[in-house]
């Protein structure tokens, strides 16, 4: 699946704005220090939202880092990476991530990419819900 431009007004541009809490927008969750313990919170949100759209989506719960990021992290050096569960949705082949800069401060917002190639990233897939 590729991200075509009419695709992306759909994943990206009609969600990004999207209030969800009162202190939080989708777009907040660019700063890695609010994405920081909300991956889970914002999958479910995006998740409903695609499925109101009519656009299927799975939630992927995945555990243990193989690669521990380098310093551009929300997160101490020393963090036990081995550990760190994340959850992401999943649409088609494209695993969409709205809060990857709570480990990677420089990557893109939302983090879009290959599915099946960031799964090998991951020691565990715990859950796809």
């Amino acid at each position: 699946m590729n991200l075509t431009p009419e695709l992306q007004k759909v994943l990206v541009d009609g969600f990004i704005d999207q209030r969800l809490s009162p202190d939080h927008t989708v777009r907040s969750m660019e700063d890695p220090n609010v994405a920081k313990y909300r991956c889970s919170w914002v999958s479910e949100k995006y998740s409903d939202y695609l499925k109101e759209k009519g656009i299927e989506c799975s939630i992927l719960d995945v555990c243990g880092m193989r690669t521990p990021p380098d310093n551009n992290t929300a997160y101490p050096q020393d963090y036990a990476w081995r550990g760190f569960g994340h959850v992401v949705v999943v649409v088609g082949e494209l695993w969409i991530d709205w809060t990857a800069r709570q480990m990677d401060s420089k990557c893109a917002f939302p983090y879009i990419a290959d599915a099946r190639t960031e799964l090998k990233n991951w020691r565990h897939l715990d859950k796809v819900r």
